[in-house]
């Protein structure tokens, strides 16, 4: 992994207990590589949310995987520490084929030639996305308070005004900080960072997403979280991916933390998901247990 001079909008980026590197892949450009845990340990590619990056999905559950696996993590074009374009270019449309093929790559930069993947709310469709089309790199999958396929969003006129939207600050876009509160949105950090047009895209390509009619052939040891209350991706989306993959374990999280319960884990919840990463990074026949278990 050759190392690069940390470009400009990564300076005085806060990565909490994250080793941040930064890595050039070849014919990809420079990007940011999280890390948390042993090097040596089974590693956890970690896909996450929109809008935001990895802090906002992964800072809390990551303090209860870190002692057992090495955890590696980018964030999307435009999202966070993500890939920018050069000042004054307007950046590529947002695909999350370009964010399979980066993670693939930061694999092979780091000479890793299988991980477990796991997926986080709209970090399940590249998590899916990659089993297909790099299954031989694939070990296992645990996907959190996601879906087969995500619905038309009643907002998509403006998802679409905003997406195509040229903007002008110091990156030649947008940030999220002028369009969303931050005292709602957390890890304000990489938040501020975020997009909007990259956020706004990212939004439209999983209205394209639809793993349905290729979903069967996925046959690495899988899990499904689903969480409770969840009026972001509703259990039944999660429980149709469930039933979807073959043989897939499942954990289903109650309570009222709904679709945050992985960026907001509570201990009961860090501990399970621990146990059913282990379980599955190990490849122990997931049809121990299809029908699958919950928190109490």
């Amino acid at each position: 992994m050759s190392r690069t001079p940390v470009p400009r909008y990564l300076e005085k980026h806060q990565s909490g207990n994250w080793r941040v590197s930064t890595c050039m892949l070849p014919n990809r450009g420079v990007v940011a590589v999280y890390e948390q845990g042993p090097p040596d340990a089974p590693p956890l590619f970690l896909y996450h949310g929109s809008p935001g990056g990895t802090r906002g999905s992964w800072d809390s559950l990551a303090r209860g995987l870190a002692d057992d696996f090495h955890l590696i993590a980018i964030d999307y074009p435009g999202h966070g520490m993500g890939k920018r374009p050069a000042s004054g270019f307007r950046a590529d449309p947002f695909s999350f084929d370009t964010v399979v093929e980066d993670a693939v790559a930061v694999l092979d930069a780091k000479g890793i030639e299988k991980a477990t993947l796991m997926g986080y709310s709209l970090g399940g469709i590249p998590a899916l996305l990659t089993a297909r089309k790099h299954p031989e790199r694939v070990s296992g999958l645990v996907l959190c308070s996601t879906a087969l396929r995500y619905p038309r969003l009643r907002s998509t006129p403006l998802l679409e005004r905003i997406a195509g939207r040229r903007t002008h600050n110091s990156h030649g876009e947008q940030n999220c900080s002028t369009r969303i509160p931050a005292r709602v949105l957390g890890r304000l950090d990489e938040f501020l960072r975020t997009s909007v047009r990259a956020a706004a895209q990212a939004e439209l390509a999983s209205e394209a997403f639809d793993a349905r009619p290729w979903i069967g052939e996925i046959t690495v040891p899988s899990a499904v979280v689903i969480s409770g209350n969840d009026s972001v991706v509703g259990e039944a989306a999660q429980e149709e991916l469930a039933a979807a993959l073959p043989n897939a374990l499942t954990l289903h999280i109650p309570g009222r933390r709904g679709h945050l319960a992985i960026p907001f884990s509570s201990p009961s919840t860090k501990r399970a998901v621990r146990d059913l990463c282990l379980r599955v990074s190990s490849g122990l026949s997931p049809s121990l247990n299809r029908a699958g278990g919950g928190l109490h």
